[in-house]
């Protein structure tokens, strides 16, 4: 019997989430997604000059958290309708990036891209990136 690492996360238990309501403070996750990933961002300022001696000065830049998130379209579903809802709209909408031990992520985020792909005899997916639009709190 293999053993598990007690410090391993279960993937199906990270969750991205909207507000059940517009403005509101309860969450509901994107439902029949499969697969999620992070990924950070830091942009940076090129502050070299011809006196630099070589070195490239960095000064601070941008940072910009993205995620996607792959799934199983269901029509009926309120999370992943309003995904595609602000895809269309172009609607920037406050989400949580939520970790199997608790570690959350919530800020202000934007569909950069949508898709939704239906193959002869199997369900219609759905795929999308969400690229942050502003502060990200981490907790």
């Amino acid at each position: 019997m293999a053993e598990q690492d007690p410090g391993a996360q279960s993937g199906r238990l990270f969750l991205i989430k909207l507000p059940e309501t517009a403005g509101g403070d309860t969450f509901i996750p994107v439902a029949c997604a499969q697969e999620n990933s992070l990924s950070y961002e830091n942009g940076e300022v090129d502050a070299s000059c011809k006196d630099s001696e070589f070195r490239k000065l960095i000064a601070g830049g941008t940072r910009q958290l993205n995620t996607s998130v792959n799934g199983i379209y269901i029509s009926n579903d309120e999370g992943a309708q309003r995904l595609a809802d602000n895809a269309l709209s172009n609607r920037i909408e406050t989400m949580q990036l939520v970790f199997a031990d608790g570690e959350t992520f919530e800020g202000m985020f934007q569909v950069g891209t949508y898709e939704r792909t239906g193959n002869h005899q199997e369900a219609t997916t759905f795929s999308c990136d969400l690229k942050s639009a502003g502060e990200v709190t981490h907790t």
